[in-house]
């Protein structure tokens, strides 16, 4: 047998068996599983989409991918608007947990949230507390679904919130 002959089998074995290997099927992590939409075997709600304070002119705007969630909210008072960028973290089903950021009266502020989403009223029940500037600002809140931003893998009833 010729070298070139050896080495073309040796070089065609070996592509035949890095197909192999990469052709395997990856297992879903048990701790995220999109496929099913469940997250340590919770079933992940769709938070995302707009929201309006149920006292005082408050709007929210937030998009979702899987258990991360971002998004604004704004709040009215006469002639002061004040926007804060929202991130949160849903864990549990429905436990929120994250950070807020603005600029209050000129000041940075940075404040700790904690909520909870709730998938029979579609709202976020909330609280607040300042961790940088704007000391003494806490307080909580309650914002209602009005509509929702609908990934693909996620499916809603048809008594929630309807799409925005």
């Amino acid at each position: 047998m010729s070298n070139s002959y050896l080495r073309a089998t040796l070089i065609a074995t070996l592509a035949v068996s890095l197909a192999a290997c990469g052709a395997s099927t990856p297992s879903a992590s048990p701790a995220l599983d999109g496929a099913t939409n469940r997250v340590s075997g919770a079933a992940t709600p769709n938070v995302s989409g707009e929201y309006a304070g149920m006292k005082g002119s408050v709007h929210a705007s937030f998009a979702q991918n899987r258990t991360s969630v971002g998004g604004t909210y704004t709040e009215s008072s006469g002639s002061q608007t004040t926007s804060y960028a929202v991130e949160w973290n849903l864990s549990k089903g429905t436990t929120l947990t994250g950070i807020s950021a603005a600029t209050v009266d000129g000041a940075a502020c940075t404040f700790k949230l904690d909520g909870t989403y709730s998938t029979t009223n579609y709202e976020i029940t909330g609280s607040y507390q300042p961790l940088h500037g704007c000391k003494g600002d806490s307080g909580s809140f309650t914002i209602k679904q009005k509509c929702t931003y609908p990934p693909g893998e996620y499916a809603r009833p048809q008594n929630g919130p309807k799409p925005c």
